[in-house]
């Protein structure tokens, strides 16, 4: 699992953490959930049961106030 910085994305339609869309490496992911600054281990336990239920990847986002866990759109 990965945790990036908000200014390692770029915010799609909107400055981050307004954005509902965020590009990272050509890749779109949209946002999923987000979680309180310390609530980091909720937040990874969500990602990580994310990624084992489905077929699509996520990231997880770390801005000032919060972590945001975003999923990959395959058709964007």
């Amino acid at each position: 699992m990965l945790i990036l910085l908000a200014e390692e994305v770029e915010p799609l339609g909107a400055t981050y953490p307004q954005a509902g869309r965020i590009q990272y490496r050509r890749k779109v992911f949209e946002r999923l959930r987000s979680f309180d600054i310390h609530q980091r281990q909720q937040a990874i336990r969500e990602c990580q049961k994310y990624l084992d239920s489905h077929t699509r990847g996520c990231l997880l986002v770390k801005d000032r106030s919060s972590y945001t866990l975003w999923t990959y759109v395959p058709d964007a």
